[in-house]
């Protein structure tokens, strides 16, 4: 018995005072990792931004992916911003630090922590892919394509990694986003409150909706006009066309003109980061701006003003845009009398 107590009372004290020389040891190293990763960071905003010699945060501001903003200046004149975001790859998270001029064009980007596979995800660090968003203009979006790029707001995926390929560009997107929505006012950051994140609301600018009843058909949930006083500029349709293992949530904007005005996602849809990614990257854009005929699915570049090329390795999920995007018009043409006027 008089063993066992020994043997309690030696344990007790060893553990004791291991966990006295860990706490020890955290309150050492904490100051020091959390300088490093300041020094980290300040040589990141430097490397994205090299017009700055200062930076300031700027506070209250919000965003899908957003991690932190800080104002560039020198001389006590703005020359831009760097935005981080942390959008989702193959491995994890990605820190995807992009600088932003005053002129709206994106000044660099560099890749921070990232446990992306090596060889592949991994080269996104490397100036052969993240280069290539240097000079690109915040104004149109960025999606990535398969192989060799046919115009400017193109970005080349890696070869077997295009989900971090995707992941990447997203958050360049992201960071463009807040850049115009919330930073170019001469500086000063607009009230977040105004910028509307459901796409519902958002597609046609918050204009006034009303639910037309009975009109939901197949895929096609709901159905709303919207107005904006007392004209009607369009309608929303929300769908729910079969993905990859669920559901898609594809929010369809139609002008009255018959032009798809806006594509977004719904909230559960919005969650999963990998179709976020694709989404945002490789098919909204590509949708978007089309007049409403049936719309066509295609593996290679797209060769006709009705076509959308696949996203490379998210097919499934492409066809179920697609496919909640033709209900949507198929539905916007019998509204209309089949003319789609």
């Amino acid at each position: 018995m008089k063993d066992i107590f020994r043997l309690g009372t030696i344990l007790f004290v060893i553990c004791a005072v291991a966990s006295l020389m860990l706490s020890l040891t955290n309150n050492i190293t904490a100051p020091v990792i959390e300088q490093r990763n300041i020094q980290a960071n300040n040589e990141s905003r430097q490397e994205v931004l090299q017009a700055a010699e200062e930076f300031s945060e700027v506070k209250d501001v919000k965003g899908e992916l957003i991690e932190e903003v800080y104002q560039g200046t020198k001389g006590g004149e703005v020359v831009g911003y760097t935005i981080k975001t942390t959008p989702k790859g193959y491995g994890g998270k990605v820190e995807v630090m992009v600088g932003i001029s005053n002129d709206g064009k994106i000044s660099g980007v560099k890749i921070g922590n990232h446990s992306e596979t090596p060889g592949l995800g991994s080269k996104s660090e490397e100036p052969a892919f993240k280069d290539q968003y240097n000079g690109k203009s915040a104004d149109k979006p960025l999606m990535v394509v398969k192989g060799k790029v046919s115009n400017e707001n193109e970005i080349a995926a890696i070869s077997g990694a295009t989900i971090t390929s995707n992941a990447v560009t997203s958050g360049v997107n992201a960071a463009m986003n807040v850049y115009k929505e919330q930073l170019l006012n001469d500086g000063e950051s607009k009230e977040t409150a105004e910028i509307s994140t459901d796409p519902i609301t958002k597609i046609f600018d918050n204009a006034e909706l009303k639910e037309i009843k009975g009109k939901s058909e197949g895929i096609v949930t709901a159905v709303y006009e919207a107005y904006n006083g007392n004209e009607k500029v369009g309608y929303i349709f929300e769908t729910e066309p079969n993905g990859y293992d669920s559901k898609t949530e594809v929010v369809v904007g139609i002008s009255t003109d018959g032009t798809v005005k806006g594509l977004g996602l719904g909230e559960k849809t919005r969650k999963n980061e990998y179709l976020s990614n694709t989404f945002d990257t490789g098919l909204k854009h590509q949708i978007e701006g089309k007049k409403v005929d049936e719309i066509s699915l295609v593996q290679g570049e797209a060769s006709k003003d009705n076509e959308v090329q696949a996203v490379s390795g998210a097919t499934i999920t492409s066809k179920s845009v697609v496919e909640g995007v033709n209900s949507a018009i198929d539905l916007f043409k019998e509204i209309n009398n089949g003319t789609g006027e």
